[in-house]
């Protein structure tokens, strides 16, 4: 009994003086080698956040890595040389800050990213020196939202691809009488001369009266709310870089509501960078993925402080839901607003069997002032999906149109060799239409 109780007592303090040990050892490696550190917890040293706060809002990439100096780990009043790669695409950063800078347009951004990983392939921001417009969210979200109200519809079953609803007036206008005195959305109500439209046509070419009706007689103020967080309004979106929430208030009244699902109210923001996530969370079966622009960073020493892996944020819509908005996306560039961009898209050999969809969306705006030309939108082939958000910001003269742009890059993401070779000289649309 005695000899069994002094094993007892032998083994728990050995196995004390071994876990203060082994705790002082590690205490020991955090403090003297973060690559042990690292090792020992099978983690990154940095977080995204980490990240955030050492690169800060910095500009549009330059180049696939770049040194910069951040607070020494052990002597925090000196600095150390860490090396930052980026995913970034840089044939692609170089010919879309070429086409914004010449296609005469005072303000500009566009973002792409790999739908399913989240990768950014390119981040470019044209008209404020040192501030990267594609994290900015001063920008009114405009008709983008009618894709947010869109899943909302979809998904609770009030509406498909398909539905007819009747319209009354002027497509890009939003009037109380044609919200109100439009035979609401019964097509059995409406006379036999009224004009009906399918709920993918009225998403392609921006029906503003028909999406505030359905905010008004299908969703309401609550249901719009509960969408638009799930899509990641007014939350923080972890990144390597800070990036401005985007914004939603949405009134309790009636016709608040319509501008809101419409998207006719400046009430409303939203960064490119999320954007081109709303996009991706689409064409991604409905699982939206955490953004990242840098893949790895490394010390002097050639220490990993940091490695992208890919994160998943949510899931914003069910699968069925998200191919349903799809579909209805894809009507956007054969029948819709972005037509004439994507003409001939069939016949074009850069961009042969890419599936095209997107949003268009224009309104004006004051931070800064111009008229706001989005597109957002996917590209896919083969397994691959790409997201993207494009965003022109015109004075009075008119330049090139953001799905101009978006049509550009895809061309060159998927088939590059065509792309370089067909791009053309005169890239300045002579019309301007939503």
């Amino acid at each position: 009994m005695k000899k069994n109780l002094r094993n007892v007592i032998i083994a728990l303090v050995f196995s004390i003086c071994i876990s203060f040990f082994l705790g002082k050892t590690e205490r020991k490696l955090f403090r003297l080698s973060r690559a042990s550190y690292s090792y020992i917890k099978s983690e990154s040293f940095y977080s995204k956040s980490d990240l955030a706060k050492i690169l800060g809002k910095r500009h549009s990439p330059t180049n696939t890595s770049e040194k910069i100096l951040i607070p020494d780990f052990e002597n925090p009043t000196k600095q150390e040389s860490v090396t930052v790669e980026y995913s970034v695409d840089m044939a692609l950063q170089q010919q879309i800050a070429q086409l914004l800078k010449r296609g005469r347009v005072p303000y500009g951004a566009f973002i792409a990213m790999d739908a399913k990983t989240g990768q950014i392939l390119a981040m470019v921001s044209h008209g404020i020196p040192k501030e990267n417009l594609t994290l900015r969210s001063s920008f009114p979200v405009a008709s983008v939202f009618k894709v947010v109200t869109a899943a909302a519809a979809v998904e609770k079953g009030f509406l498909s691809h398909n539905s007819m609803i009747p319209v009354r007036g002027g497509f890009h206008t939003l009037l109380k009488r044609n919200l109100f005195s439009a035979w609401g959305m019964n097509t059995e109500d409406a006379p036999r001369f009224a004009r009906l439209i399918s709920f993918q046509d009225a998403l392609a070419k921006s029906v503003n009266s028909v999406f505030g009706k359905v905010g008004i007689f299908k969703l309401g103020a609550v249901s719009l709310r509960e969408i638009a967080s799930r899509f990641h309004f007014d939350q923080t979106i972890p990144f390597e870089m800070p990036v401005d929430s985007s914004q939603v208030r949405i009134p309790d009244d009636e016709f608040g509501i319509a501008e809101s699902a419409s998207g006719y109210t400046r009430l409303n923001t939203m960064s490119p960078i999320h954007g081109a996530m709303i996009a991706a969370s689409i064409i991604n079966d409905g699982v939206m993925v955490e953004p990242s622009m840098v893949t790895k960073v490394t010390d002097s020493q050639g220490t990993v402080l940091y490695s992208f892996k890919p994160k998943v944020l949510s899931q914003v819509v069910d699968k069925k839901t998200a191919e349903e908005l799809a579909t209805m996306m894809r009507r956007t560039v054969t029948d819709g607003t972005s037509r004439w961009a994507f003409y001939g898209m069939e016949r074009s050999l850069s961009l042969a069997g890419v599936a095209v969809g997107g949003k268009t969306g224009t309104l004006n705006g004051n931070s800064p002032p111009g008229r706001y030309d989005w597109f957002v939108g996917f590209g896919s082939k083969k397994g691959r999906k790409i997201a993207f958000a494009s965003l022109c910001i015109h004075s009075s003269r008119h330049g090139i149109k953001a799905s101009q742009i978006a049509r550009s890059a895809l061309e060159t993401i998927f088939n590059p060799l065509i792309a370089l070779k067909n791009v053309p000289k005169n890239i300045i649309s002579a019309n301007y239409r939503e």
